[in-house]
């Protein structure tokens, strides 16, 4: 049952993990799309931010982006 109000971004469970720190930093890239509780329903509950894992890869991506490099791949 838990896998499913993670998935749904259950508002209790979300609250109950929330209530076991101070502060959420998100380091995964990779799950920054999902609204789950254990990200977003986290993230709601107390102050939060992104990690350095995270910044870099923005970094990255927007100097790839930015290139004016020719094909594009």
């Amino acid at each position: 049952m838990r896998g499913k109000k993670e998935s749904t971004c259950d508002e209790e469970l979300s609250r109950y993990w929330a209530s076991l720190g101070d502060i959420y930093v998100n380091d995964a890239y990779g799950t920054s799309h999902r609204s789950h509780a254990s990200n977003v329903g986290i993230a709601k509950q107390i102050p939060n931010a992104i990690g350095l894992l995270i910044e870099k890869e923005i970094t990255k991506l927007d100097e790839i982006m930015n290139e004016n490099t020719n094909p594009f791949i």
